[in-house]
Protein backbone atom coordinates (compact mmCIF):
# COMPACT_ATOMS: atom_id res chain seq x y z
CA UNK A 1 0.00 0.00 0.00
CA UNK A 2 2.72 2.47 0.97
CA UNK A 3 4.70 1.41 -2.07
CA UNK A 4 1.71 2.18 -4.33
CA UNK A 5 1.25 5.62 -2.78
CA UNK A 6 4.94 6.41 -3.17
CA UNK A 7 4.84 5.20 -6.78
CA UNK A 8 1.79 7.33 -7.57
CA UNK A 9 3.36 10.34 -5.90
CA UNK A 10 6.53 9.84 -7.95
CA UNK A 11 4.49 9.54 -11.15
CA UNK A 12 2.57 12.69 -10.27
CA UNK A 13 5.81 14.60 -9.67
CA UNK A 14 7.26 13.44 -12.99
CA UNK A 15 4.13 14.49 -14.86
CA UNK A 16 4.10 17.84 -13.06
CA UNK A 17 7.68 18.52 -14.14
CA UNK A 18 6.68 17.81 -17.74
CA UNK A 19 3.83 20.30 -17.59
CA UNK A 20 6.02 22.97 -16.02
CA UNK A 21 8.72 22.36 -18.59
CA UNK A 22 6.23 22.77 -21.43
CA UNK A 23 4.98 26.02 -19.88
CA UNK A 24 8.51 27.26 -19.38
CA UNK A 25 9.31 26.46 -23.00
CA UNK A 26 6.41 28.64 -24.17
CA UNK A 27 7.54 31.45 -21.89
CA UNK A 28 11.07 31.15 -23.23
CA UNK A 29 9.79 31.20 -26.81
CA UNK A 30 7.77 34.36 -26.07
CA UNK A 31 10.76 36.00 -24.37
CA UNK A 32 13.03 35.30 -27.34
CA UNK A 33 10.44 36.74 -29.75
CA UNK A 34 10.12 39.90 -27.62
CA UNK A 35 13.91 40.28 -27.44
CA UNK A 36 14.21 39.91 -31.22
CA UNK A 37 11.55 42.58 -31.74
CA UNK A 38 13.37 44.91 -29.35
CA UNK A 39 16.70 44.33 -31.10
CA UNK A 40 15.05 45.09 -34.44
CA UNK A 41 14.03 48.48 -33.06
CA UNK A 42 17.67 49.10 -32.13
CA UNK A 43 18.89 47.88 -35.53
CA UNK A 44 16.51 50.37 -37.13
CA UNK A 45 18.25 53.16 -35.18
CA UNK A 46 15.20 53.90 -33.01
CA UNK A 47 17.18 54.19 -29.80
CA UNK A 48 14.70 56.33 -27.86
CA UNK A 49 11.88 53.95 -28.78
CA UNK A 50 13.98 50.97 -27.66
CA UNK A 51 14.52 52.63 -24.29
CA UNK A 52 10.78 53.31 -23.97
CA UNK A 53 10.01 49.66 -24.78
CA UNK A 54 12.54 48.35 -22.24
CA UNK A 55 11.61 46.95 -18.85
CA UNK A 56 11.27 49.32 -15.92
CA UNK A 57 14.31 47.75 -14.26
CA UNK A 58 16.39 48.72 -17.29
CA UNK A 59 14.95 52.25 -17.36
CA UNK A 60 15.81 52.69 -13.69
CA UNK A 61 19.40 51.59 -14.33
CA UNK A 62 20.07 53.56 -17.53
CA UNK A 63 18.78 57.03 -18.35
CA UNK A 64 17.32 57.57 -21.79
CA UNK A 65 20.05 60.01 -22.82
CA UNK A 66 22.79 57.63 -21.65
CA UNK A 67 21.25 54.80 -23.63
CA UNK A 68 20.91 56.86 -26.78
CA UNK A 69 24.47 58.22 -26.62
CA UNK A 70 25.96 54.81 -25.83
CA UNK A 71 24.23 53.17 -28.76
CA UNK A 72 25.19 55.97 -31.12
CA UNK A 73 28.82 55.65 -30.09
CA UNK A 74 28.90 51.87 -30.37
CA UNK A 75 26.93 51.66 -33.60
CA UNK A 76 28.98 54.36 -35.33
CA UNK A 77 32.20 52.57 -34.35
CA UNK A 78 30.91 49.24 -35.67
CA UNK A 79 29.32 50.66 -38.80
Amino acid sequence: MVRNIVSLLGLFLLLSVGVVSAGDWEKEKDAVAAAEEWLTIIDDGKYVESWKEAAQYFKNAVKQEQWEHSLQAVRSALG
